[in-house]
């Protein structure tokens, strides 16, 4: 049975696969941010909390979270790559998903609209992942 646009509910689908192979990737974790940059720039902090190391570790801007970006939630993904969101989304704003594995990132973006589902792809480079992995059980194994 279709949904009415009605009765929609907004919902982003990510799927994180191997960009080589195409299989899927179990338990990435996905990130998905949603866009508001704002004109007010951050509080910098002072020189003298910085040099004691004051709170070292909080409120320093996250890596994988750009500049601009809110972090929604995350999210790991199933035995099939996918990885499904939908609480705290809004109608027409900009949406990115972030898969990170085995030391690998990708980043997909979708604007979410009325009636339409959102499907990120996300596609990870995984030969080198899988060269490590040999090299690693051949030196295990002394082949």
């Amino acid at each position: 049975m279709a949904r009415s646009i009605t009765d929609w509910k907004p919902v982003i689908t990510g799927r994180v696969f191997d960009a080589t192979g195409g299989g899927p990737v179990f338990k990435a974790e996905v990130i998905c941010m949603v866009y508001e940059l704002t004109d007010t720039p951050a509080p910098q902090e002072s020189g003298k909390e910085t040099a004691k190391g004051k709170d070292k570790g909080k409120d320093q801007p996250d890596k994988v979270v750009p500049p601009g970006w809110r972090e929604v939630a995350k999210g790991l993904t199933d035995i099939d790559g996918k990885v499904r969101f939908a609480h705290n989304l809004e109608e027409g704003r900009r949406y990115r998903l972030t898969a990170l594995a085995f030391g690998l990132q990708s980043d997909g973006e979708v604007t979410l609209e009325r009636g339409c589902d959102a499907c990120v792809s996300l596609p990870l480079p995984l030969e080198h992942a899988k060269a490590w992995l040999r090299l690693l059980q051949d030196a295990r194994y002394g082949v």
